[in-house]
């Protein structure tokens, strides 16, 4: 039905990354002086969770061939090689719990968006 809607752009996200396991490790983190880039690598292991694999791989086989539908990976937009933002490079929070981001964060990870798909919102 999606396909069908030619005047119509669709935009799929996939699953959050669940932090809510990280938020106390954070904490402790920050508690006992580490900088937020070191959070920052930590909460990459996160990350790897299985099901956002699974989720984003069931999401591309059924809507990410369609003309006018658009994927976007909630990873990408946080994560690269080796860390993930929890913090922005200010150290300013961008995770606020496990499925939200914060306005800093938000503005941030839009904005990635925005640059990696250009033609996104045309």
């Amino acid at each position: 039905r999606l396909s069908q809607k030619k005047n119509v752009k669709f935009i799929v996200m996939d699953r959050s990354i669940t932090f809510w396991d990280f938020h106390p490790q954070a904490i402790r983190m920050m508690s006992a002086d580490a900088d937020f880039e070191e959070v920052n690598r930590s909460a990459f292991k996160f990350a790897e969770e299985p099901v956002i694999s699974r989720v984003y791989a069931a999401l591309e086989k059924n809507v990410g061939g369609m003309q006018n539908v658009s994927l976007v990976s909630k990873k990408t937009l946080l994560c690269g090689e080796d860390s993930c933002s929890f913090f922005l490079p200010d150290g300013t929070l961008a995770i606020w719990d496990s499925t939200h981001w914060t306005l800093p964060g938000a503005k941030t990870f839009m904005g990635q968006l925005l640059e990696n798909e250009p033609d996104l919102f045309d």
